[in-house]
């Protein structure tokens, strides 16, 4: 699957795959082959479609703002693949969903792959490539906690802040700052709160705990410094630190 710079791209090449699926099968089965996980992993799984209507839900926003002009060609598929996503048997069979990507749908992804390719080309302020290679990095991290000897008060804790700086990241490319701040500012309230508890963790060197705030500062970094990104590579901001009172 070709990695594609805007959203819509990024959409095309995900339902491209799955209707590449084989109809004669379990939902369950299709997916986890689109989303490259074993179907008996209930939390990839899960992951990969709540990313899925990230994903659909963005981009869908991103053809509203930047497509000038009549917009219902372009918006035409969501309907479709809105449809695919909000009620959806896992157990049924893939056939009786193929008919939510029919070439009418891929067609017009097409058409606004295409038109969103100019407003995306490059590495656009709505796109930077450090916001990608953040998403990234917040997505390897859900892996880790998942399977980190954390408690599982702070594995769910972790795990909500995580699922809700990639959604904030994700607007960010669209619509800019104001939803990050406002996580940013509910991530760092919440580690004050659980201080006694994430404190601890962070000072005896837990891997994933200082992951998380290393990439946390950095995304800091990038609403505090405006276009001026900082990269994967910088400190950690004292500021995000300072409320475990372990800067």
């Amino acid at each position: 699957m070709e990695t594609q710079n805007n959203p819509t791209g990024q959409l095309l090449d995900l339902m491209t795959v799955a209707r590449a699926q084989g109809p004669n099968q379990f939902t369950m089965l299709a997916l986890a082959k689109v989303f490259g996980c074993e179907a008996e992993d209930s939390i990839s799984l899960s992951r990969g479609i709540i990313s899925a209507i990230d994903l659909f839900l963005h981009e869908r926003a991103a053809t509203e703002k930047f497509i000038p002009g009549d917009k219902s060609i372009f918006l035409a598929p969501f309907d479709k693949i809105e449809a695919l996503f909000s009620r959806m048997n896992l157990l049924a069979e893939w056939s009786s969903y193929l008919p939510h990507l029919n070439d009418s749908v891929i067609g017009a992804l097409q058409f606004g792959n295409h038109s969103l390719s100019l407003t995306y080309a490059g590495d656009s302020p709505e796109t930077p490539r450090e916001v990608r290679d953040f998403i990234s990095r917040l997505d390897a991290l859900l892996e880790e906690c998942l399977t980190s000897e954390l408690a599982p008060e702070l594995k769910t804790l972790f795990l909500r802040h995580l699922e809700s700086l990639r959604s904030a990241l994700l607007d960010y490319r669209v619509n800019g700052a104001k939803s990050l701040e406002r996580v940013l500012d509910e991530v760092a309230g919440s580690m004050a709160r659980h201080q006694s508890t994430v404190g601890p963790e962070y000072k005896s060197g837990h891997i994933f705990i200082k992951g998380f705030f290393d990439t946390l500062g950095k995304i800091n970094d990038l609403v505090s410094a405006g276009q001026n990104i900082y990269l994967l590579g910088a400190p950690a901001a004292p500021l995000l630190l300072s409320v475990l009172n372990v800067s």
